[in-house]
């Protein structure tokens, strides 16, 4: 009986290690990481409708990506520098939805997820007021000195890869 117990306390702290283990954004993602490379980008803004003039500012824009510490125990700070805007959120708790201005002005429901297994964080984007067919997402993961960004819009699969600096 006492060796069954013993199996169910190693279980359950198992389960509870693994569920506080995910809410954490892994160490290997905090840096700052600045856009050297993408493939298919311009396809992808074409996709989602971008005029051409649009597109050569979006492309020849600066963007940077940061990951730090929240300023609450537990969360994470996100930043996306660009030549032309900034976009910051604080306090960024996995699972939780939060409001935040975009790169395009707009507010946006923001979702943050981590997949432990697959080891990506995943941003869901939703302008407020627009249909949830419309969310933008973003699949982050690194591939060492890289954070490389997956995303798709109308089977165009696009990445960036990010340069730790």
């Amino acid at each position: 009986m006492q060796l069954s117990s013993v199996a169910a306390l190693v279980v359950l702290a198992s389960v509870f290690y693994l569920s506080f283990a995910a809410e954490q954004l892994p160490d290997k993602f905090y840096g700052t990481f600045k856009l050297e490379k993408s493939e298919k980008f311009e396809e992808y803004l074409v996709a989602k409708g971008y005029g051409w003039l649009m597109r050569k500012i979006i492309l020849f824009a600066s963007i940077t990506k940061v990951f730090e510490k929240g300023t609450k125990p537990g969360t994470f700070r996100f930043k996306t520098l660009t030549s032309k805007k900034d976009v910051k959120a604080d306090n960024i708790v996995f699972g939780e939805k939060f409001d935040s201005e975009g790169l395009d002005s707009h507010q946006h429901h923001v979702l943050f997820t981590y997949d432990p297994v697959k080891d990506v964080v995943t941003e869901s984007r939703l302008k407020i007021g627009d249909q949830e067919k419309n969310s933008d997402v973003y699949y982050y993961h690194i591939d060492g000195d890289y954070l490389v960004l997956d995303m798709s819009w109308k089977d165009v699969h696009c990445k960036h890869y990010y340069k730790r600096v």
